[in-house]
């Protein structure tokens, strides 16, 4: 006997439906996953002629992430660590990242500002440059950013800016003196 002549409550095995978008609700119906836009916001199930949204309110927004957790950077900073070129080639990858948070940490005793991270995040930046003068334990590198846009609170222009980095070295290796400096380093500091 074909099956389409079995009623559902003869079937000894029930049907069901499977797609990655159906759910089986508790009294036996089947509801679709419906994402809209894309959006947190925007996501439900529908059932017949009913609708249960799974995210409205306050329990729909996003977090927002400002900077990386520590571990993060300290990764960075003992790779740095190593040369002054390696600190050199760290400081400009921050930059490209639009992580200031980074350079603080690079520094090691840069204080980090939340509104600088935030005014980074939404800039596109681009570094490069090369070294002006190194000792054993001192190093000096013009850098040059390229920024979409200006960052009031770490002096940077829109299009190219030309700042300084200064290196130092301790027992545990080199780290950023500073974040980003306007000029040269006075002769003092080379002592």
């Amino acid at each position: 006997m074909p099956t389409k002549n079995i009623s559902q409550e003869e079937l000894t095995v029930k049907p069901y439906y499977c797609s990655e978008r159906s759910v089986l609700f508790a009294d036996g119906s089947y509801g679709t996953l419906t994402v809209g836009n894309g959006k947190i916001t925007d996501i439900s199930y529908i059932s017949g002629d009913m609708e249960w949204i799974l995210f409205g309110g306050e329990s729909s927004e996003m977090p927002e992430l400002v900077r990386q957790d520590d571990y993060f950077y300290t990764q960075f900073a003992e790779k740095g660590a190593k040369s002054a070129g390696d600190m050199f080639e760290t400081c400009c990858m921050m930059i490209n990242l639009g992580e200031y948070a980074g350079l603080c940490e690079l520094s090691g005793n840069e204080e980090y500002l939340e509104e600088i991270q935030k005014e980074w995040q939404v800039l596109k930046l681009a570094a490069s440059g090369k070294e002006v003068e190194k000792t054993e334990d001192r190093g000096c590198y013009i850098i040059y950013i390229n920024a979409s846009d200006t960052s009031s609170g770490s002096g940077l222009q829109k299009g190219e800016n030309e700042k300084y980095i200064y290196l130092k070295r301790d027992r545990d290796g080199w780290y950023l003196d500073g974040i980003l400096h306007d000029a040269l380093p006075p002769e003092d500091w080379w002592k």
